[in-house]
């Protein structure tokens, strides 16, 4: 399914929060997926405070609203579409009410995921029935390719594009309970450096982004405080992750900079995995 549940114009603010002129991306739209909560709506929040018109795509249509409506009440442009990113359709119909809104699109961002479903929490794994292994399979790795799909088009047309395909630190420290999560981020890491293969030539770039835990609202409600406090004993840089230590590198490689980079995987995660 995929539902416009706002559309909303504004005027930016003169300077972003990151302390940069807010007009970097102002020719650009962006689509971000998983975007009504935690790391997902920081990256539609950044984009926008630095002058992108931004599609907040996810499940959770009254968050998404919400996400966009900030956006706006900050001066920004934005749009929210309800959008399961595991149905073909939907992304694409998704897109559509994008370029529709916003006249293009120049930046995919493949955020969402699922970590696990009541078929396998406390399960293990050789128990896991096999719709619940298509199931997180399908959110993390096939929305990536689904959205590649309905973005290339028009990326290659224009002759430039972005897509960021969100993975996991799990793929380098995997655990056997999270077996479907692990095997589905390690694919976008593969599913990455084909589609770069593919679209570089077009002046599309594909990256990985992998951010390590982070604290935000949702992670903050998934684990104790002794888990966060762990992960920070065991970095090079001993602290906490905040959704502004991941959106750097996230807009890094979403601006001209990173012109001649693709196919490549980014670790960010205070110094804790080292490939």
């Amino acid at each position: 399914m995929s539902t416009i549940c706002k559309a909303s114009r504004g005027r930016i603010q003169e300077r972003s929060s990151y302390g940069n002129p807010v007009d970097e991306f102002s020719e650009r739209v962006a689509v971000v997926t998983g975007a009504a909560r935690g790391l997902g709506a920081a990256y539609a929040r950044a984009l926008a405070e630095r002058g992108a018109a931004v599609s907040v795509l996810d499940v959770l249509a009254g968050q998404a609203e919400g996400v966009a409506e900030e956006i706006v009440s900050r001066g920004g442009r934005a749009l929210a579409v309800e959008t399961d990113v595991s149905d073909r359709n939907a992304f694409g119909a998704a897109v559509d009410a994008t370029i529709r809104e916003f006249g293009q699109v120049d930046i995919l961002i493949n955020n969402a995921g699922l970590g696990t479903t009541d078929q396998t929490h406390g399960v293990p794994w050789y128990e896991w029935p096999g719709e619940a292994w298509d199931k997180v399979v399908a959110v993390n790795m096939r929305g990536c390719f689904f959205g590649a799909q309905a973005v290339a088009p028009h990326m290659m047309e224009r002759g430039w594009g972005r897509i960021i395909n969100v993975s996991s630190a799990t793929f380098w420290s995997p655990v056997a309970e999270a077996v479907h999560y692990v095997a589905a981020k390690g694919g976008v890491i593969g599913l990455t450096r084909a589609l770069s293969k593919g679209l570089g030539n077009h002046g599309v770039t594909v990256n990985t982004l992998v951010p390590g835990l982070t604290r935000t609202e949702q992670m903050d409600g998934m684990y104790p405080p002794e888990v966060f406090e762990q992960y920070a004993r065991m970095r090079a840089i001993q602290r906490d992750a905040h959704p502004k230590d991941i959106v750097g590198t996230l807009l890094y490689l979403c601006s001209t900079a990173s012109d001649f980079v693709t196919g490549q995987a980014f670790i960010v995660d205070g110094g804790h995995i080292f490939d």
